[in-house]
């Protein structure tokens, strides 16, 4: 697995756009970010959630700087809507984000082709 530095930074990248969004009955920040290869979740965020999984073995990320994260549980199928739209996305758990959540590669892919105007 592996995150951008602009997921864990304050600057959004060439290859992410961000989305205000809401989880759980709370107004949420969410980077879509195609240069992530996972969905990913704010601790702060999913401790307010139902639903938080142990991973078996906890999985190293490796963020694009070079830092190594470790990520010990996740959040399957959470729900979560963007304007009138709503998705059922796991997410892997990290906190270390700007942003509440950050959309990777895995999400992007269940939708494509993309038409974006």
């Amino acid at each position: 697995m592996f995150v951008s530095v602009a997921a864990v930074s304050r600057m959004p990248g060439p290859r992410t756009f961000c989305l205000g969004g809401i989880i759980h009955h709370q107004a949420v920040r969410i980077m879509v970010d195609s240069d992530s290869s996972h969905s990913f979740l704010k601790t702060k965020l999913a401790t307010q959630l139902q639903g938080i999984v142990p991973l078996s073995v906890p999985i190293v990320v490796q963020v694009a700087n070079g830092a190594r994260l470790q990520c010990s549980a996740h959040c399957p199928a959470t729900a979560w809507s963007v304007q009138e739209f709503t998705f059922s996305t796991d997410f892997k758990i990290l906190d270390v984000f700007s942003y509440d959540a950050i959309l990777g590669i895995d999400w992007l892919s269940q939708f494509s082709p993309m038409h974006i105007h």
